[in-house]
């Protein structure tokens, strides 16, 4: 298993998050898992309490906020 070959993305019909290989056109998975979940539980352990100012690569600047609802 080579690190750098492990892609992360986000399915455009599903939302749902995935986390595996992509076959060698780049535009389909040779193997992928549904990590949506635990992508979540990363985000709001992140995230979680605070509002952050991000920008993206190609300059984008995004506000990432995690408020907890309620209490259990």
């Amino acid at each position: 298993m080579i690190l750098q070959n492990i892609k992360l993305a986000k399915s455009a019909l599903t939302d749902n998050i995935y986390v595996g290989y992509v076959d060698k056109t780049g535009k389909g998975w040779k193997d992928k898992k549904d990590v949506t979940d635990e992508f979540i539980s990363c985000v709001i352990a992140r995230w979680a309490g605070f509002k952050e100012t991000l920008t993206s690569s190609d300059g984008d600047v995004y506000e990432i906020t995690v408020k907890k609802k309620n209490a259990k």
